[in-house]
């Protein structure tokens, strides 16, 4: 699971509210690879239903 560290980020605020948030680049690479993974299972659950395809399989023709 993804943890996020306090430090790592800096907040923008409007008017004395957050409306943003700064985070390093690890951090966001990271939220974007969850995100992928997410997207991919989501997919696969599709694929599952419609179609047989070993997830390794999937999960190589999904990296090419």
């Amino acid at each position: 699971m993804l943890k996020i560290k306090e430090e790592n980020l800096q907040y923008v605020y409007q008017n004395n509210e957050k409306k943003g948030v700064i985070i390093d680049i690890p951090t966001f690479e990271a939220v974007m690879r969850m995100l992928e993974d997410h997207e991919d299972a989501m997919d696969f659950e599709v694929l599952k239903t419609e179609e047989t395809m070993d997830y390794g399989d999937y999960r190589r023709h999904r990296l090419k």
